[in-house]
């Protein structure tokens, strides 16, 4: 195609450039997913992730009148690494029965208070390292976090 107007042979090649410019860019950062030059991603590279206790865990915890009470508790776990992922994913069951047991023995004024939900996340935390070093020999839980807390 040739175009006889200068303004518009200005406009084409501007075009051009535009595209050109971001083709470049990701070619230089490796073309894309997969393509890395061939390099192999490192499992224990330390890249932090997220694991999700899916579905929410719903325990009871006794009351001031030893009535029955329930706190329902949405959990992410921050991990180090996608081999450390990978770990907690395996020893879920025994994620949620530590946490479970820690929380079946709170008290209604920790579990209704916020600096109480602070330190049973920190328990929480403590006791599936805890747990989960005696069985892989690792602290694999970075941080512990409750992205949904309620009770009743």
């Amino acid at each position: 195609i040739r175009l006889q107007d200068p303004d518009m042979t200005k406009m084409a090649r501007l075009l051009f450039l535009c595209c050109l410019f971001p083709a470049i860019a990701w070619a230089s950062e490796g073309g894309g997913e997969g393509e890395g030059g061939g390099e192999a991603v490192d499992p224990n590279k330390p890249v932090i992730s997220y694991f999700s206790l899916d579905p929410e865990i719903i325990t009871n915890y006794i009351t001031a009148n030893n009535d029955m009470g329930y706190v329902r508790i949405k959990i992410e776990l921050m991990v180090n690494s996608a081999a450390d992922l990978a770990l907690v994913q395996k020893h879920e069951p025994l994620i949620r029965d530590t946490i479970n047991d820690v929380l079946g023995k709170e008290t209604v004024e920790r579990i209704r208070s916020l600096k109480g939900r602070d330190l049973i996340r920190k328990e929480c935390q403590d006791k599936v390292n805890e747990r989960l070093l005696k069985e892989t020999g690792k602290n694999l839980v970075r941080d512990l976090i409750f992205t949904n807390y309620l009770y009743q």
